[in-house]
């Protein structure tokens, strides 16, 4: 099953999760979110707790849009921020990764 969820339905599902907003043609009462940092407890419990969604999917903390951690973006150990998609990482980021690793 892991192997079938793709980006695209990962953001689906954040984005009904976090705001309430539902994928074109499906209906359902009012829901308002529970906003991202909720939305990304649920994924994280889904990919590491129940292994339903593979783990290489994260929320940037600068952007709140998810990213596939394969294709892009930069996890940093140190600081507040931990994840950042490609269009939030800056050269500040770069270096301070690049000094977290060597």
């Amino acid at each position: 099953m892991e192997d079938d969820v793709t980006l695209e339905r990962v953001e689906e599902l954040f984005e009904f999760l976090s705001s309430g907003q539902l994928p074109e043609g499906v209906t359902m009462e009012m829901h308002s979110g529970v906003g991202p940092y909720s939305a990304m407890r649920i994924i994280w419990f889904l990919q590491e707790i129940t292994g339903v969604i593979p783990s290489n999917f994260e929320m940037c903390q600068r952007c709140f849009q998810m990213y596939d951690t394969d294709e892009e973006g930069m996890h940093l150990e140190t600081g507040k921020i931990h994840h950042l998609c490609e269009n939030c990482v800056t050269e500040a980021d770069r270096l301070r990764h690049k000094k977290e690793n060597g």
